[in-house]
């Protein structure tokens, strides 16, 4: 909220003091002050200047800016009133008690003191400004632009203004307006911690990522205090690729505000790219604790879950999310795969069966179901095959499609060999997607071979899969189970 100092000042500058004609000394003092910061002074002297003039309203109006100051906002609302009824056109009384009511979310009454101050003087620049502020505490966005815009025709030097109309424009999604405003408020007052934290928001969200850790880390020099401001460096280290600096500011969140389920999520996250899953677990579980209402944190703490194989817990978040978003296809895939693990293979079924409907060119899941169903039993297997005719004929024709080939190999379709499958997985150009390629390559071989009965080829297949090293790939995992119960 703006302050009246220009008005104070105009009236100090030619004694235009309501009331005061015997005793300004109390006022100039009161004033100086206040200036100061010194309100318990400012208070003093203009309570000495009431009881020489009682009758002088604006000694009311500034000792109750002075007590607004302190906190004392009931004595300060007396002021006011008193110097209303003294003065009833006193604009500069109708702007504080508005500021006052602003303070205690009155917004209504707020903006009838403020609309008060603009009829007794429609040059009142502060009033625009205050008025304007109430709009974004009711996030009406769009009435406040023009209220900052006003004031600053009035008085272009207030870096407020240009910092709430930055504020203004950044939650209209005007983005370009609101680097101007922010820009120009650090101009004006290179201190100004606010609009360096929203510059850097907005640098972060058209992913000028430099400039916004630029941005927060002055914010953050200027208030090491303002949580959000870690909250959203962190966010951008984890853009930049530097999870563990990402990692360090959620964690300086989180001291700042402990019940914050964001930061918990947030810095869990950090954890779970870094393989921290230990630790990553503890946040999503803490999040969850704060928040459980909020189910993608069971989904992520679901993911890391399965990455280290509590494959029961993993069915737990994924029900869930399941629960609250039957529509979304990931969750099933996890619970599928955990419930296969798990030894659950007609509820594994039961999933990837929901899928197939859904992607019903998603080769992979086509390819577990058949090996799910020929651990349960020889007709599910059979029945499984004979599905898996419909992946191979839309697929015909694919180049490429490794998943297709498999399922041919599978099928004993058009000759297709071991040799082949391999060959194109050994064919893709990026070495990681190579190994990764090959580990799943190897597991559903070694898969088919088992269901066919030949456990020497299983276990080649399975050992080839563990020599990729791909520890990552679930696949992997699997064959290693396979590989030990043979």
């Amino acid at each position: 909220m703006r302050s009246l100092k220009a008005l104070l000042i105009f009236c100090l500058a030619f004694g235009l003091f309501s009331g005061c004609s015997s005793t300004p000394d109390h006022m100039v003092m009161g004033t100086l002050q206040m200036f100061a910061g010194e309100h318990e002074a400012a208070i003093n002297s203009y309570t000495e200047e009431i009881a020489l003039n009682p009758e002088n309203a604006t000694a009311y109006n500034m000792r109750g800016f002075s007590l607004a100051e302190l906190g004392r906002l009931e004595e300060a609302m007396a002021d006011y009133m008193r110097a209303l009824e003294l003065d009833p056109l006193l604009a500069a009384a109708y702007n504080n008690r508005g500021a006052l009511y602003v303070d205690l979310e009155q917004y209504k009454a707020a903006l009838a003191d403020f609309d008060r101050t603009l009829e007794l003087d429609p040059e009142f620049a502060a009033a625009y400004s205050n008025r304007g502020y109430v709009h974004n505490e009711m996030e009406r966005y769009d009435l406040a632009v023009p209220e900052f815009t006003k004031s600053i025709e009035l008085d272009n030097t207030d870096y407020s203004d240009f910092s709430f109309r930055g504020i203004s424009y950044f939650n209209l999604d005007r983005f370009e307006e609101a680097l101007a405003d922010f820009s120009r408020a650090i101009e004006l007052e290179p201190s100004d911690d606010i609009s360096y934290f929203f510059r850097g928001m907005i640098y972060s969200a058209v992913e000028r990522t430099d400039l916004a850790v630029q941005d927060l880390d002055r914010a953050l020099e200027l208030d090491p205090e303002n949580a959000m401001a870690y909250y959203y460096r962190g966010g951008v280290q984890y853009q930049l690729g530097n999870t563990q600096e990402g990692i360090e500011d959620f964690t300086s969140m989180i001291a700042l505000v402990p019940d914050d389920p964001d930061a918990y999520s947030s810095r869990g996250l950090g954890h779970a790219n870094l393989d921290m899953n230990a630790e990553a677990i503890a946040d999503f579980t803490r999040a969850i604790e704060l928040n459980p209402s909020d189910t993608s944190l069971y989904y992520y703490r679901g993911i890391v879950l399965f990455k280290v194989e509590k494959y029961e817990a993993v069915v737990a978040d994924m029900d869930r999310v399941i629960e609250a978003s039957p529509g979304a296809i990931n969750p099933y895939f996890y619970r599928s795969v955990a419930l296969y693990a798990e030894g659950e293979y007609a509820r594994s079924i039961k999933d990837l069966d929901l899928i197939i409907v859904n992607q019903p060119e998603n080769g992979p899941v086509w390819l577990r179901k058949v090996i799910a169903s020929g651990k349960l039993s020889k007709s599910a297997y059979k029945a499984a095959l004979g599905e898996l005719e419909k992946f191979t004929t839309a697929a015909s024709g694919q180049e490429g499609n490794l998943a297709a080939l498999i399922a041919q190999f599978y099928l004993g379709q058009g000759g297709v060999t071991e040799q082949q499958v391999m060959e194109s997985a050994n064919g893709l150009e990026d070495p990681a997607a190579r190994s990764e390629m090959l580990c799943v390559s190897h597991y559903f071989l070694g898969e088919h071979y088992l269901l066919k009965g030949d456990k020497g080829a299983a276990k080649r297949s399975f050992q080839s899969s563990l020599d990729t090293e791909m520890d990552h790939v679930f696949e992997y995992k699997l064959s290693k189970r396979a590989l030990e119960s043979l």
